[in-house]
């Protein structure tokens, strides 16, 4: 039997409904959707791929990652021998299986470029979550919001620093971004909900937090299949997404199911030493993330909370995009990154439990996406249609992020100078504390102290930090 709906006088309360474009989806949209975005977004891209590829070879390969045995060596060994059983189980096999066919496909057989192969996985696909924020943004605000989230992805010195460390964590964030922006949209073609299910498989496919955007997914299929009123559509969407993401996982993971107590075993413990925290870098409460002054010594540029990497001015608009979002006027798609980031960073925050700024990337795109619809919100409607409001709105948000990524790829290295400043940094009783970490979990009182003897490196090249 089809609804049909009466005359449209029988519902003039819902014609005012609908014709408030901000309740039923996302804010209004002033300003040209033509060339103009679209090269703004191509310039902001440009600018995020300069921050990722400047000096990405810097002191290779003598500044190495200090768990990159867990990639780069266990993808030059399986190059060279042809035996593709993993040795280390702790991360799924994406990023090392991708690593061994660029490494067997175009031939490279040094450390150097074994290295450098990695850091520019790492690279492209920082800057493919770049991009992956402004589709995001997209599904929430307007040309001026999708600017300036854009603009907060590509200065970011959280995302900046992922994107230029030989590691997993880009390529699992920017696949799972994909698949919740693709889900936000309530797509009614299988298609989407295929291609969203097999970004969610690519996400746990290279770290286990990928499959944080698996309940995502579902929700958005439930809302999709409660707005069509179509049971079906919630049964096609939730089987395709699920056995297309099984199948990308296991494509990627390819000894997982022979394996599966190997990397259960493994999962197991990283996943106890995460709650059981370690020297120098445990949460001291549950809101360590937001307000907290604890250090974590790995990456000593990129402070200790979520105004370190977005700075005051974003962080507000973010703030504000939490609100504008638990209010309805971010319409579905707002609504699901708000409580998408709310859920996520409750998820790894507790007292005791270990402290990397890092392990906030997941949540990142969302925040962007929130505080370019607040920065939107902000400026009159005709504003929005001006490209020098656009520039103005864009550089006072980014303003202090960005000067924070510049002084990170403008450090010295750690080569030449590292026992120079080791030597005069650190008094002759200090000089064992390994990578300036005391010897003791930091207290409420000592938490903003600094370390007794901190001898690793802040440079680009020179992330030598534990990923558990």
């Amino acid at each position: 039997m089809q609804l049909t709906a009466p005359p449209a006088p029988a519902y003039p309360a819902g014609l005012a409904v609908a014709r408030r474009a901000e309740l039923i989806g996302s804010p209004d949209r002033d300003g040209p959707d033509g060339p103009v975005p679209t090269v703004v977004l191509a310039l902001i891209l440009l600018l995020a791929a300069a921050l990722r590829v400047y000096r990405l070879d810097f002191d290779l390969p003598e500044v190495q990652y200090v768990d990159g045995f867990k990639f780069i060596d266990q993808a030059a060994h399986m190059a060279e021998t042809g035996d593709l059983r993993p040795t280390s189980f702790q991360y799924p096999g994406l990023y090392i299986y991708l690593l061994v066919g660029l490494y067997r496909g175009l031939g490279i057989l040094s450390i150097y470029g074994h290295q450098l192969t990695a850091a520019a996985v790492s690279a492209l696909a920082g800057l493919g979550l770049v991009a992956a924020t402004a589709y995001a943004a997209r599904a929430a605000t307007g040309a001026l919001g999708t600017i300036v989230a854009t603009a907060l992805a590509a200065a970011s010195p959280m995302l900046l620093t992922e994107s230029r460390t030989p590691s997993p964590d880009g390529l699992c964030v920017l696949f799972a971004t994909l698949a919740i922006a693709a889900s936000v949209r309530r797509p009614t073609a299988v298609r989407v909900w295929a291609a969203a299910g097999a970004a969610v498989g690519l996400a746990a496919g290279a770290k286990w937090t990928g499959a944080f955007a698996a309940p995502v997914l579902a929700a958005a299929a439930a809302a999709t299949a409660w707005q069509q009123r179509s049971p079906r559509l919630l049964a096609v969407a939730l089987v395709t997404s699920a056995g297309v993401a099984l199948v990308a996982f296991l494509v990627t993971t390819p000894f997982f199911l022979s394996l599966r107590d190997h990397y259960t075993t493994d999962l197991a413990y990283t996943l106890a030493c995460e709650r059981g925290g370690q020297i120098g870098r445990v949460q001291l409460g549950a809101l360590d993330y937001l307000v907290s002054r604890t250090p974590t010594w790995e990456t000593p540029w990129l402070g200790t909370s979520l105004r370190s990497d977005l700075g005051l001015p974003a962080l507000l608009l973010a703030a504000g995009g939490l609100g504008l979002a638990a209010t309805g006027w971010l319409g579905f798609a707002g609504a699901v990154y708000a409580v998408t980031a709310i859920v996520y960073v409750a998820s790894i925050s507790g007292a005791g439990w270990i402290k990397a700024i890092r392990f906030l990337l997941p949540a990142m795109p969302f925040l962007y996406a929130l505080a370019g619809a607040a920065a939107e919100r902000l400026v009159p409607p005709a504003g929005r249609r001006r490209r020098l409001v656009w520039l103005a709105v864009a550089l006072a948000v980014t303003a202090v992020p960005l000067d924070r990524s510049l002084h990170y790829t403008r450090s010295a290295s750690s080569g030449s100078g590292k026992s120079a400043r080791g030597s005069t940094a650190c008094p002759p009783a200090s000089a064992s504390v390994p990578s300036g970490i005391r010897s003791t979990v930091p207290s409420s009182s000592t938490a903003s102290a600094a370390p007794a003897c901190n001898t690793s490196s802040s440079t680009p090249t020179s992330t030598a930090r534990s990923r558990t």
